[in-house]
């Protein structure tokens, strides 16, 4: 099946025949639904039963007992990375601001997983999950969307779609990392 024809019609046309509102949440169901059709996806449960717990137990538990919220946290990052993408295609915005905004955050996260010796190997997983977003469904979806929507606006720019979906994975599986860190501390207090 031939993506790249898809996502020409889908930029080109939606934004001419439809609201706005429509136009995001489309482009925000469409970058979930291309993460959960990307093949790596399906390799993180395989890579999830090979982690041993004393080891790893943060990213034993994102793989293992998150991995439906892990994968749906890689997913909404694509798709507000879309929605996000789409809004400066069709406002003229600059990429710049949404680079910088998204880099400073992942940079000073993975700093301080770098020095947290619970999160070390959730770092991996989480610039592993960036780089799912450019797989063989993300990428010519996204790029054909992006062509087509500089052309149908005028702007452009018609690229950065991808470096925002790239990066928003890596800041939000590392929130969530911080996130299940803390939640199973709280337990163990608890216990």
């Amino acid at each position: 099946v031939e993506i790249m024809p898809f996502g020409t019609i889908i930029g080109k046309r939606l934004p001419e025949k439809s609201p706005l509102p429509l136009v995001l949440i489309i482009t925000l169901l469409l970058g979930i639904g291309v993460t959960f059709a990307e093949p790596a996806i399906g390799a993180l449960k395989v890579a999830g039963q090979n982690v041993v717990v004393e080891q790893a137990a943060y990213l034993y538990v994102l793989l293992n007992d998150w991995s439906g919220i892990l994968v749906l946290v890689i997913g909404f990052s694509v798709g507000l990375a879309a929605v996000i993408g789409t809004l400066r295609f069709l406002y003229g915005w600059s990429l710049k601001p949404f680079i910088y905004g998204s880099l400073a955050p992942v940079l000073a996260l993975t700093l301080y997983g770098a020095s947290d010796p619970d999160l070390t190997n959730v770092l991996g997983l989480a610039w592993d999950a960036g780089a799912v977003t450019t797989g063989p469904v993300t990428v010519p979806l996204k790029i054909a969307i992006g062509i087509a929507l500089s052309h149908a606006t005028g702007f452009a720019e018609g690229f950065g779609i991808l470096a925002l979906a790239s990066a928003y994975p890596v800041l939000n599986i590392l929130l969530l990392g911080l996130y299940v860190k803390y939640k199973q501390k709280a337990l163990e207090v608890r216990a």
